[in-house]
């Protein structure tokens, strides 16, 4: 069966807001098997010697908002709040929107894991001042209130397949995969955290003077 099929083939004698439910779920299934997907892509393209990635012109407060579309259902149900605090007027950014998506989806479930309900994540937007051959930055912050990690795991955080959560709860990968992504866009990542007060996952991307000569952007390892 695919997913399109589930969702047409609801039993019978289901109430309207059963069905409802039913295809969210559903739609939830299909999103998540998605990010698999990617993660697997891009672990795939990070064992080869060289890679090509698509760029192009891109507004990182309309990536963000496109990502949250996806995943809001999970918070609902993980009865997570969420603030946005996205500056406006930021210049635009050069970068593939598909991979910065995977990236915030993976910072927002980390998130939703650490918090319990009623707890609260901010994602923030703002600009830095030029620096070096970049016209500024653009940090985007992820903030939680949730449990924090010690401080011997922050060192650790962003190794392949190293995970804190139980078994089956966790891959190890998404972190991983999200610094290699972030450094692929020319960018950091950084985290801050305090047990028991939360943590802040900051990315830095650089605000480019001028757009690329092409539209593709070779990496070699």
């Amino acid at each position: 069966f695919t997913l399109e099929k589930l969702k047409k083939n609801v039993p019978e004698k289901t109430t309207s807001r059963e069905i409802q439910s039913y295809i969210r779920y559903v739609s939830d299934i299909e999103t998540q098997a998605r990010r698999c997907k990617a993660i697997v892509q891009n672990l795939l393209r990070f064992s080869r010697s060289s890679r090509t990635v698509e760029f192009e012109e891109l507004d990182i407060n309309s990536v963000i908002k496109e990502t949250l579309t996806f995943i809001e259902h999970q918070l609902q149900i993980s009865e997570v709040d969420l603030e946005l605090a996205l500056a406006e007027d930021l210049p635009k950014l050069y970068g593939n929107p598909s991979q910065l998506q995977q990236v915030f989806t993976n910072l927002i479930i980390n998130a939703m894991h650490a918090l319990g309900p009623g707890g609260l994540l901010t994602i923030t937007t703002r600009l830095s001042p030029a620096l070096g051959e970049f016209s500024g930055t653009v940090e985007i912050l992820f903030t939680d209130t949730g449990c924090g990690i010690p401080e011997e795991n922050i060192k650790k955080i962003f190794e392949p397949f190293y995970t804190t959560k139980e078994v089956g709860k966790g891959t190890g990968l998404g972190l991983s995969v999200s610094y290699g992504i972030v450094k692929e866009h020319g960018g950091e990542i950084m985290v801050t955290s305090k047990p028991g007060q939360g943590t802040t996952f900051t990315i830095i991307l650089p605000v480019q003077k001028h757009a690329p000569a092409a539209d593709k952007k070779r990496v070699n390892q």
